[in-house]
Formats: structure tokens, C-alpha cells, sequence
């Protein structure tokens, strides 16, 4: 999800800088036991924290990368959740040589990460940069504060004053598929005291904790937010951060905030290539909300990649901050007065709750 610089706060690239750092490279898996079916459809999205990166930081990052030392924390080992069934997307034939799987999920069950009640996990659900407001840093990883945004990020496990929580996450059969269903939905009043003006709950997931990689080629399967005309204020996005922090690099391979329909992606911090709209253009009278998709990630030393089910649908030279390892989120913020220039606010169409579906994550690597 692109970083809108305009909403950026100084204190908030202060804070930046204290991350968590450390955990620990062997994943234990959390055995979650799945809710029973429901149906549902939409997606999620979110942005990038961003500090200035220099060229001894990009360097040394590298070289502990290329030695099998993480990026800020999160494992470079392979990460292939119990929940990995025999199932596999469309691998491009450019990257047949990408054999080894370092990561996957299929959402059987939901392997949440919690630094209290599940350190172990696969998928955090908040930030990990904090507030720009010391006064409210244990609940300023719940939303990007730089962007037009109106969603709280949740969990079963936010209860702020013994509020009642709100789960947004939930297994799910869907198209006769077992997928993870994220539901954004407006807020209890009773929590509403504790989202800092913020109206919908929402859910975002992050592997900053487990898993990053360098190079490769990562895949989202997923249904997003419909049907169209109902989904207006959704705005879900699948992308790659650096683990500690430093932007750029972001990369977004989806970021759906123009409706059901619309494709947008971007690599922020080179100029050539920043906030690319693919939309009806790229992919004339496609609806995202109507089936399962795959979008794809290629990511070498000389090329980044966008591709749909197996299709390139386009390609640039891969920016000098694009060679240290990244973590991949997928988020799903609703937009708020003014976002996109007015084009991603919630209309008096939209139909709540919103959800969105993500069958499948896998990362490749040679």
C-alpha cells in the first residue's frame, strides 16, 4: 500500500526508528482451531513506515542476508506452515529455476502471532513501528497514521479496558475453497473510545515476525472486496516492507482501493516506476470480487514483476533498495474523507461488513 507523504508526520518517522528487533528463527506452530463456515468477500490493505535508508545500512543488510542473518528480526529459514497443502500457484516459466517453497499457507487454520498470548505464530496483526503519540504507543501499531484511514486494526485478543473484542479473522468455506475471511465492520460503541476517531474494525497480516526473503517470487490467491457498486471505502492491499523499517523499498503488488475492478501497483521510492495504475486498462472488465485470483511478486536482482494468474503484466528494473530482504502484509483499511483524492471513501453504496478472502501465500526462492 503506497505511503501518502502529504498525512506524514515528523514524529512519526522518530518512531520509526524503535522497532522490535528479535525473534526467534524456529516457528512453533499455533494449533488454532477453525470456526465453522461462513460466507463472505473483500480484501485488506495498509502502508509503509519510512526512514531514509543509507548505503552502509543497505549494505550491511545484504551481507547479513547473503550469511543467513535476518533483516530486522524476522526468519529467513523456510517457514512451511502445517497448514501447506499439495497445491501450488502458476510458477512463470522465467521462474521455473525458483524450486525451493521457503513459505506457505492455505489458511486450514489461522496461525495468529500475539507477543503475549502467541509469540510463536506465523501472522501478526498490528504494526510493529508504533505511535507517533507516545502517549498512545501500545495501540499505535493499529493503524497507519500517515494515510487517510478509518479502520483499527483488531484481534481476539484487543479487549482495551475490558472491552468485549471484535475478531475480524475467521476460517471460512468459501467457493469451495478453505480460505481466511478478514471482515471489516463498523465499530461496537464501546470500543469506539479507544480507536483515536477511527469507525471500523478491520484486520491486517503481517510475517515482519517470521519470515523475509530476498529475491524470488511470492503469490496471494485471493478474493477481493464485492460486489461492485457495495465496495466503495474498501481498501485492501497485498506488499513487500523491509523488516527494520528503512523506506524505500515498498513494494505493492495489489492495492485495491478504487473499487472491485480497479488493480493499482506501485514501488515507491524510485521515480520512474511509483504508483503505477494498472486498473480496467491492464485488465479490461476483470471483477476481483466475482472469483480467485493469483497475483504474483517477481523480484530478481535485475527485475521486479507484476503478474496475474501467471500472466506478466508488467516489469521495471529493480531499484537500487530492492536487494535486501522484505516481509510480506496484507492489510485492509477502509478509506477516509479524502483518500485517493475522494475516490476510496465510503459511499452510501457500500454494503457492511466488508470481507475480504486469501486462500493461499506462497514464496518461492531459488
Amino acid at each position: 500500500m503506497r505511503i501518502d507523504v502529504r498525512h506524514a508526520s515528523p514524529r512519526l518517522v522518530l518512531a520509526l526508528l524503535v522497532l522490535l528487533t528479535g525473534c526467534s528463527s524456529e516457528r512453533a506452530k499455533n494449533n488454532a482451531v477453525p470456526e465453522q463456515p461462513e460466507g463472505g468477500s473483500d480484501s485488506a490493505s495498509f502502508d509503509a513506515a519510512f526512514v531514509d535508508a543509507s548505503d552502509a545500512t543497505v549494505d550491511a543488510q545484504t551481507d547479513a542476508q547473503e550469511s543467513g542473518v535476518s533483516d530486522g528480526g524476522a526468519s529467513d529459514g523456510s517457514v512451511a506452515a502445517a497448514n501447506c497443502k499439495n497445491d501450488s500457484p502458476t510458477i512463470p516459466p522465467e521462474f521455473a529455476d525458483h524450486s525451493k517453497q521457503t513459505f506457505c499457507d492455505h489458511f486450514d487454520t489461522f496461525d495468529i502471532q500475539d507477543a503475549k498470548h502467541a509469540p510463536d505464530g506465523t501472522w501478526a496483526t498490528t504494526f510493529h513501528w508504533g505511535s507517533p503519540d507516545p502517549s498512545q504507543a501500545e495501540d499505535g501499531d493499529r493503524v497507519l497514521f500517515q494515510n487517510p484511514e478509518d479502520e483499527w486494526y483488531v484481534s481476539e485478543f484487543y479487549s482495551p479496558a475490558g472491552v468485549a473484542p471484535v475478531n475480524p479473522f475467521k476460517i471460512v468455506d468459501d467457493m469451495g475453497r478453505r480460505v481466511l475471511r478478514i471482515r471489516a465492520e463498523p465499530a461496537p460503541p464501546a470500543m469506539l473510545p479507544h480507536m483515536q476517531g477511527r469507525n471500523y474494525t478491520s484486520g491486517m497480516i503481517s510475517t515482519h515476525a517470521s519470515f523475509s526473503h530476498r529475491y524470488g517470487f511470492g503469490v496471494i490467491r485471493c478474493r477481493l472486496p464485492g460486489p461492485v457498486g457495495q465496495e466503495r471505502g474498501a481498501w485492501p492491499s497485498a506488499w513487500w516492507l523491509r523488516p527494520n523499517g528503512d523506506w524505500p523499498p515498498e513494494f505493492d503488488l495489489l492495492d485495491n482501493a478504487l473499487g472491485a475492478k480497479a488493480w493499482v501497483t506501485a514501488a515507491p521510492g524510485d521515480v520512474d516506476i511509483q504508483y503505477d495504475t494498472l486498473g480496467d486498462n491492464g485488465n479490461p472488465g476483470v471483477d476481483f470480487s466475482a472469483g480467485y485470483h493469483e497475483f504474483g511478486f517477481g523480484w530478481t536482482a535485475t527485475e521486479i514483476s507484476w503478474w496475474l494468474d501467471g500472466k506478466k503484466i508488467r516489469s521495471a528494473p529493480t531499484p537500487a533498495t530492492y536487494h535486501s530482504p522484505m516481509f510480506f502484509l496484507f492489510t485492509f483499511a477502509i478509506g477516509a474523507s479524502g483518500a485517493w483524492d475522494g475516490n476510496a471513501e465510503v459511499k452510501p453504496s457500500t454494503k457492511f461488513p466488508l470481507d475480504a478472502h486469501i486462500d493461499a501465500v506462497w514464496i518461492y526462492e531459488k
